[in-house]
Formats: C-alpha cells, structure tokens, sequence
C-alpha cells in the first residue's frame, strides 16, 4: 500500500509520484560494491597508502587541529563499528539503509579529518566539505584511485562529456553488479554522473 502511495502520488517533495523508488538502493549498493572492488583490484590499504603519500609534504598541527582530526577519525571508527555489527544481523534488507548512511557518514568523517590534516580548516557542512576536500585530494592527484574520479563542473553538456571520456566507452550501469574492475570502473562513471545531474 504505501509503495503504491509513493509511486502514484508522491511525496511533498516528488508531487507526482515518485518514479522508481527501487531503483536507488540498488544502485547505491552497487556502486558501494563496484567501489570494493576497485580497492581490491588495486590493492589498497594501509601500506599502499603510506607509499602513494609518501612524497607529500608534511606540516605541524595545533592542538586544537590535532583534536579536529582525531574527533573526526572517531566519528568515522564509530561508523565503521556500526558496519561491522550489522554484518551479523541475520536479514541485511533489514539494516541495509542504515548500513549505506553508516558508510557514507564514515566516508564523510573520514574526509573531514583529511582535509583538516592537508589545510588546517573544518567544514560545517557536507557541500563545505566535498568542495574542500576535492580541491585538496582529486584536484591535485592526492586522491588514490579510484576515489579520484571527478568532473570539474557541473554545467550539463561539460559534465556529460568529462564522463563520457573517463567511461572511454565504457556503458556498464548501476542496474548490474560489477564482476569484473572494467565493469566497476562503468559503474563508479554511472554514479558520478547521476551525482553531477542531481
């Protein structure tokens, strides 16, 4: 009944009804596992990481920078423990929005921290910290594949075609799950440009 409500007459924001409904949590799970995938693929962790950043200038913090940064690491542990626990919930569907805002808040506390640590600011919001933490990591190749794909704008016909080329006639969607790295590099392209339209 309410997914009936919903599709045929909408919300106070989609007045019209809500076109497919189904359509955004699989695709944002399979994005999240495209992107898994792509860490995989490339081996990240923490000794790639220490390598690919090791040539990065390092600066002195404040004590109150150095509390931004280890306040915003909590806030992402704290996330990444709520993801952990919900491994164990036996029916997933169950938890499998409240897992997706866990992953995107660690994701978010995460790059507050970085941002702090590269220019010694704090956001107070998530727009802040995107644009903050784009023009600190993507923008100057410090973001390790495959979370430095980006458009530089957000004008439709300039953004369409910056995916276009970084898809390099690469169609996979968000509708499947990316088995093998070319399809998840298809599907993170997917993402980013529904991103950039919405």
């Amino acid at each position: 009944m309410l997914y009936k409500r919903i599709v045929e007459t909408g919300t106070l924001t989609e007045r019209g009804g809500v076109p497919n409904p189904q359509f955004a949590l699989p695709s944002t799970i399979n994005w999240m596992w495209a992107i898994a995938l792509l860490v995989l693929h490339h081996g990240l962790g923490f000794s790639t990481a220490r390598t690919f950043y090791a040539s990065t200038s390092r600066r002195s913090f404040s004590p109150h920078e150095e509390n931004t940064i280890l306040e915003q690491l909590f806030f992402a542990l704290h996330q990444l423990a709520a993801l952990d626990a919900f491994r164990s919930i036996p029916r997933r569907a169950d938890v499998a929005r409240m897992g997706i805002v866990s992953w995107y808040y660690g994701i978010y506390y995460a790059a507050s921290a970085m941002v702090t640590a590269q220019d010694a600011t704090f956001q107070e919001n998530h727009a802040g910290t995107a644009n903050s933490w784009d023009r600190n990591f993507p923008q100057r190749a410090l973001a390790m594949p495959p979370f430095g794909l980006r458009v530089s704008t957000l004008i439709e016909k300039s953004a369409k075609a910056e995916v276009a080329a970084l898809r390099a006639g690469n169609n996979f969607d968000l509708r499947t799950v990316a088995l093998r790295p070319a399809d998840a590099v298809g599907a993170c392209c997917a993402y980013l440009s529904g991103t950039a339209e919405w």
